[in-house]
């Protein structure tokens, strides 16, 4: 499999799966083999086979018999297709099945966190925020940037043109994140008056903060006061 597989042996492997899968309803109906067959679909990366696969593995028995780790992995390749109720659905079943196996609350968790996305505001343009926390903020689709505040206009723009060029950079490569975006879609504030209005919004739930360690000591009670999350 990647990343050793070349192109016509992962080709030649993918025709092998099809042709066990279309042989599978002339042996056993057993759940193993289309499980398995999920699996390596996985590896591969063909996640939407790999789904159908799971799915005949579950058919293949009664609900009450079925695998907790067959709604786990399900789950997990829903969600990088970004078929988030789907995943969900899957994730309740298999905490149904195993209510205190740790992988499936943590699947549930996270599908959770991507359906109530948690939305942020950067305050700041620190070198963290723009090289490390901007990055990785800004490709996660558990939470959506909504503001961008710095007490100068110029440094929120230049903040701003990070996000979004690691935006562009990950829709040229393909690159899986459930929010796009542009300077339309990000709001800019910046001095006392921006720092209040931004504070007043409710559906900011958190701020990630990079300033001089001296004006955030000062900031933070502010945040607090308005019951905003705070990282920094």
């Amino acid at each position: 499999v990647p990343p050793f597989a070349n192109a016509r042996s992962q080709h030649d492997l993918e025709q092998d799966l099809d042709r066990i899968f279309a042989n599978w309803y002339q042996l056993r109906a057993d759940d193993e083999t289309p499980y398995e067959l999920a699996i390596i679909s996985m590896k591969l990366g063909k996640l939407d086979k790999a789904v159908v696969y799971f799915q005949h593995s579950l058919r293949a028995l009664p609900e009450d018999k079925r695998n907790p780790a067959v709604y786990v992995n399900m789950a997990a390749c829903l969600k990088s297709l970004d078929r988030i109720d789907e995943a969900l659905d899957a994730a309740n079943k298999a905490v149904a099945l195993a209510p205190k196996w740790d992988p499936a609350l943590k699947m549930l968790q996270k599908l959770l966190m991507c359906k109530n996305v948690i939305n942020i505001a950067f305050i700041g343009n620190g070198a963290w925020l723009r090289e490390e926390a901007g990055l990785l903020f800004s490709a996660d689709r558990r939470v959506c940037i909504k503001a961008i505040f710095a007490f100068q206009m110029e440094d929120a723009k230049s903040m701003c043109a990070h996000v979004v060029k690691y935006s562009n950079k990950r829709s040229k490569d393909g690159s899986e994140s459930s929010h796009t975006y542009t300077e339309d879609s990000l709001a800019l504030y910046h001095g006392a008056t921006g720092l209040s209005e931004l504070l007043k919004r409710d559906d900011i739930h958190a701020c990630v903060v990079d300033l001089n360690c001296r004006v955030q000591a000062s900031l933070l009670p502010k945040l607090w006061a308005a019951n905003k999350h705070v990282l920094t």
